[in-house]
């Protein structure tokens, strides 16, 4: 790769990043959208964890308590068998991609208070 495709990417990169946080958004703000995202999530996983439970207890013929156990962690991130982490339900969500964007950001400056 040359030098002119590297900058180009590099580029594209950063002002993709900074659309992103197109606001100045501070930590307790970013850490306000994450448990937005959570909320977010559970509303979304829990009718279908619901379902899941009802077709376990009514089509096969399990226990209810059994049921629950299994799919207890319903649409969370896991680690796969073949090693590879199973990214959970709805992180793609808008708001979900956004909170993950604004951590990573405080993460890589500890030391920033907000994002301009």
């Amino acid at each position: 790769m040359n030098k002119k495709n590297l900058s180009m990417i590099m580029a594209v990169l950063f002002f993709n990043t900074s659309d992103a946080f197109a606001t100045s958004t501070s930590r307790d703000q970013a850490l306000q959208m994450m448990e937005e995202c959570k909320v977010f999530r559970i509303q979304q996983i829990n009718p279908l964890k619901a379902e899941l439970i009802n077709k376990c207890v009514n089509e096969k013929g399990k226990e209810l308590a059994s049921c629950q156990r299994f799919y207890n962690d319903f649409g969370e991130t896991y680690i796969a068998a073949n090693g590879y982490q199973q990214i959970g339900l709805f992180w793609d969500a808008p708001i979900c991609k956004q909170a993950l964007e604004l951590e990573k950001y405080f993460r890589l400056y500890p030391s920033k208070k907000i994002v301009n």
